[in-house]
């Protein structure tokens, strides 16, 4: 049997929208799963804008002749990916799209221009600055001895106050030591290395895969422990040699990489 039936809710402006949704109960498609992916799509379209209050479960279940726990794990996904979100005693509702940044891998840019390119306010919270030895990655990275003492700056970079991005950058110290004074919660590293270090940046090399987020990570970027995330290591280099051995770890849903290859 196909249901069709149409529901109404205020969207903030005090008027009436008409919402469609079709249920059919002859498929073998769960009818969680029929009902999770039209509201993906009522959302999408714009029918349902950010803010705006869905039907409450007992609304659902009357209209489509369904159980509450059906209904309640259709609304469960769509939590759980950020789609909607809920207020306790009140509802719940279509919340507002998170940024994701479409950053296109074949040329070297920094956070701070990148995350202005993508239409979003761009933002740093220091976690540490300092002077540390070199562990045995980073020394190898550098081109230095292991224990050498190289800068450490740790900051969460931010796109519209969202946390997106834990980067640990290491630095030589020799080549970067005007980095300790840069005010880099306001301004770019890569800017710094330039004007105040007097490097001229040439190329970098990157890595990205797949890792999962250890409780730290989890905290500065809001999600689960063990969560997936995307793992960067970049060495960026200057005319004068490696100055730079980055570590980045990103929320995947927040970010796609783009890749252009020539033909």
């Amino acid at each position: 049997m196909v249901v069709h039936t149409t529901f109404t809710k205020t969207d903030g402006v005090n008027h009436m929208l008409p919402i469609p949704i079709v249920l059919d109960k002859s498929k073998a498609i769960p009818a969680y799963y029929q009902i999770t992916k039209q509201l993906q799509d009522l959302i999408a379209r714009g029918t349902w804008l950010p803010g705006d209050m869905i039907p409450s479960e007992r609304d659902f279940c009357r209209e489509l002749d369904i159980n509450r726990a059906t209904i309640r794990q259709a609304i469960n996904t769509l939590v759980g990916d950020g789609i909607l979100y809920r207020k306790k005693g009140i509802g719940t509702f279509v919340a507002k799209p998170k940024p994701k940044m479409n950053q296109l891998l074949s040329r070297m840019t920094n956070f701070t221009d990148y995350v202005i390119s993508q239409g979003m306010v761009p933002g740093n919270i220091m976690i540490e600055r300092e002077i540390v030895p070199a562990p045995l990655e980073v020394s190898k990275a550098l081109e230095c001895e292991m224990g050498d003492a190289v800068i450490k700056v740790h900051r969460l970079r931010l796109a519209d106050d969202l946390p997106m991005v834990v980067e640990c950058a290491y630095l030589n110290l020799m080549k970067c030591q005007a980095v300790l004074q840069a005010d880099l919660v306001h301004d770019s590293l890569y800017n710094t290395l330039r004007e105040k270090c007097g490097l001229q940046l040439s190329h970098c090399h990157e890595t990205i895969e797949i890792s999962l987020c250890d409780l730290e990570i989890s905290k500065h970027l809001g999600i689960p422990v063990n969560s997936p995330i995307f793992l960067l290591k970049r060495t960026t280099f200057a005319e004068a040699g490696v100055v730079e051995y980055v570590i980045s770890q990103s929320r995947p849903d927040r970010h796609k990489f783009i890749i252009e290859l020539g033909l």
